[in-house]
């Protein structure tokens, strides 16, 4: 997938669906991985239905790598799934967790394809280093962005901003009057 979308070659199947729907999926898929660990993970669906017109298969895909990432590096703690409506009529996927963290430095290699974090703590863990620049391409071709915010030894937090016209229904976003 990520040479294909790096070839330009990779178009995206948009079709309608829930926000949730790919909420659960992506979390029973990665349940599986934390049951031996000492993490929690926790899917905060929203509380009124979220339609949205995107590639429903690459926006998964994205989901399960962060998830997969969110709980590669939280050993103990807690991973945690929702959404946000955002100003101006758009959406965000919201992936928390209390893991390692990362320095900017870091989130700058971590966005690079093949790029991996050397330390202590992510030495004994395997992966590709693929799975976020992926996601990131696959999200700016939905003309959307990832935000990341992350602190070494206090987690990392990755929002998946889609624009206002990726999202066909859902509650009002917040608005800066009421903030």
């Amino acid at each position: 997938d990520l040479s294909k979308v790096e070839a330009g070659k990779f178009e995206l199947a948009d079709e309608d669906f829930d926000a949730d729907e790919i909420m659960t999926v992506a979390g029973r898929l990665v349940r599986e991985k934390i049951e031996r660990m000492e993490t929690t993970l926790e899917i905060r669906l929203p509380e009124d239905p979220v339609r949205l017109r995107a590639d429903r298969r690459a926006l998964l895909q994205v989901l399960i790598n962060l998830l997969s990432n969110a709980v590669k590096f939280t050993a103990e703690g807690k991973v945690t799934l929702s959404i946000q409506m955002t100003e101006g009529g758009g959406f965000a996927y919201v992936v928390t967790d209390t893991g390692i963290g990362m320095t900017p430095a870091q989130v700058k290699i971590a966005l690079q394809p093949f790029g991996q974090i050397q330390n202590a703590l992510t030495r004994t863990q395997s992966g590709t280093g693929l799975g976020l620049p992926l996601s990131d391409r696959l999200v700016r071709l939905h003309d959307g962005w990832l935000g990341i915010q992350s602190t070494p030894g206090e987690g990392t937090r990755i929002s998946v901003h889609l624009p206002p016209y990726r999202v066909l229904a859902g509650p009002q976003p917040p608005s800066a009057a009421s903030a």
